[in-house]
């Protein structure tokens, strides 16, 4: 239990997990500042931001694989790369705001038992990985677009008396 700074007496303490914003619950909103400081919330908006560019990443590579026209393939492919890139982008953000702040003695009562754990670890595998993803999606894109001129100038070279406008 989490005894209440603001009580002089001890009497009053904060027990069990509770939903922050619950309006019947009395007290929370006075120490909400230490249950959710500001760093954790910056922590969680970015993660939200990088866990929403992986969902648009899923839809985008669904459109990919089931109806996209061939002449829309390469823009979806950089289009998909580039949400990954951002997402990563704010995962390394989210990952480097909670590794700084999040192992001190302030976040945590009891700051000797407060650690980065494997889920911190598993974080940055999600993230290097998004990286290494939107990199090849990037790469792909590229390489389907020089199969693209390389078809066209071929077609070009195939009818060379037709008369281009």
């Amino acid at each position: 239990s989490l005894p209440d700074i603001n009580d002089l007496s001890n009497t009053r303490f904060y027990a069990g997990c509770r939903w922050i914003f619950n309006p019947f619950t009395e007290g929370y909103d006075e120490i909400r500042y230490m249950l959710v400081p500001p760093f954790f919330v910056a922590t969680q908006f970015f993660f939200t931001i990088c866990f929403v560019g992986m969902l648009i990443a899923i839809g985008l590579v669904l459109m990919y694989l089931l109806c996209i026209d061939d002449y829309y393939r390469v823009k979806v492919l950089r289009w998909i790369g580039f949400d990954l890139m951002v997402a990563g982008a704010c995962g390394t953000i989210a990952l480097i705001i909670f590794g700084a702040e999040g192992d001190g003695r302030d976040f945590m009562p009891d700051w000797e038992q407060n650690y980065l754990s494997w889920s911190f670890g598993l974080a940055f595998v999600g993230v290097v990985f998004m990286y290494v993803v939107a990199v090849l999606f990037i790469v792909e894109a590229r390489i389907m677009q020089r199969k693209e001129i390389a078809r066209e100038s071929q077609e070009k070279q195939a009818y060379p008396m037709e008369r281009t406008v």
